[in-house]
């Protein structure tokens, strides 16, 4: 077992205790006990997201390096095309490293998203900590016939605090931004991956059929999966791009930091700076 290996399968062993923490420690509080846990495995599957963006680039590499080779020992033979052909695969299979990165780049706003309604229902629970305090003061001081003034005061902050729930408005509309995201990126991602297909085997195709200017077919691809555009339903939250705020912790985090490509971004999410 190789170094990396090692260090893969401990941080894969360190995961899995981390999720029996989080899902049985019984320090947290109860409340917001599946809540966590979920965000939780969220961030899981962001890591692994993009520990599969660094692994499909490194297998891309490992690739184009047996064509190389492949080449050279077939110098003579024209009708084994394997570096044209092979050097236009690896072209579309950089391509879908690209695509993953831009699905992992929406699924963790996707999870921001998520953070916000954890955030509302700590709010929420605070307030009713906050609730009972007051009727266990209110009771106490209408049974010790003090101050009425104080009564009153502390009778007109629980009435404040009663009309500004708004939670449950508040998760619904943050769920369906936050699945309306989730969902657009993977809708995104799917359709772009079956063009990349269908174009790849047209390309495999040269192996046995060998075709003129593979790099016009090479060029075609990246113009209709870079032009693609489908109805997507708009979100209306906006979000820092520059805010790499998501805790997220990839496997493989040491090896994929600064390799992996820079995704350009989806063209439906909006990535504004917050005012």
């Amino acid at each position: 077992m190789n170094f990396k290996d090692l260090q893969y399968s401990i941080s894969k062993l360190t995961t899995q205790v981390q999720s029996q923490v989080a899902r049985n420690n019984p320090l947290q509080n109860q409340d917001t006990r599946s809540l966590n846990y979920w965000l939780f495995q969220e961030r899981n599957e962001l890591a692994t997201l993009r520990t599969k963006a660094y692994q499909q680039l490194e297998t891309s590499k490992a690739f184009m390096d047996w064509v190389n080779d492949e080449s050279v020992k077939y110098e003579q033979d024209k009708e084994y095309r394997i570096k044209d052909v092979g050097k236009a695969l690896c072209s579309l299979f950089n391509k879908q490293v690209e695509l993953e990165q831009c699905y992992a780049d929406e699924h963790r706003l996707y999870r921001r998203i998520i953070k916000l309604i954890r955030q509302k229902e700590q709010e929420r629970l605070d307030r009713e900590e906050r609730r009972r305090a007051i009727e266990d003061r209110i009771n106490h001081l209408k049974k010790t016939n003090s101050n009425l003034d104080r009564i009153q005061e502390f009778e007109k902050e629980l009435a404040t605090m009663q009309l500004i729930d708004d939670t449950a408005g508040f998760k619904k509309t943050m769920l369906k931004e936050a699945f309306y995201l989730k969902l657009n990126a993977l809708q995104e991602y799917a359709e772009k991956l079956t063009l990349l297909a269908k174009f790849g085997k047209d390309i495999a195709d040269g192996f046995e059929h060998p075709r003129d200017r593979i790099d016009i077919q090479v060029m075609e691809a990246m113009l209709s999966i870079d032009g693609w555009h489908s109805e997507r339903r708009p979100t209306l939250l906006l979000f820092d791009e520059n805010d790499d705020n998501d805790d997220a912790i990839s496997l493989a985090s040491t090896d994929i930091d600064g390799q992996l490509p820079v995704s350009s971004g989806s063209s439906g999410v909006n990535q504004s700076n917050t005012t």
